[in-house]
């Protein structure tokens, strides 16, 4: 009994360990029109990741956005950079980041400042 108890932890463990991150939140928000660029950019999964890239560009020129990508390289589920000043614009916010479980994940944003 006592091995069969020691299994079944054992098991819910690995798991839980197993599971794959998701993001839950974005900002700014993808297919979303601001009247002004959002102060912050926020990334929020529903276990820790490694944020390993983060970039923006201004879609019309393919114009470089620069941000202050310190924070990468740490686990955490929510990572908060501060948003550079935006011109009006159609711009693209791409990322990725890597699960505990050793899983790549991607996704972009795309927004539009008026």
């Amino acid at each position: 009994m006592k091995r069969f108890l020691i299994i079944v932890l054992l098991l819910a463990i690995n798991s839980s360990v197993l599971a794959h991150s998701k993001l839950t939140e974005i900002l700014p928000q993808d297919n979303t029109t601001y009247d002004e660029a959002p102060p912050r950019i926020e990334i929020k999964f529903n276990s820790e990741v490694k944020l390993i890239k983060l970039n923006m560009m201004r879609i019309n020129d393919k114009e470089k956005i620069n941000l202050d990508t310190s924070s990468l390289g740490n686990n955490s589920t929510k990572y908060i950079i501060p948003m550079p000043q935006l011109d009006i614009g159609k711009y693209r916010l791409q990322w990725r980041a890597l699960s505990l479980d050793g899983h790549i994940i991607k996704g972009k944003s795309d927004f539009t400042v008026k």
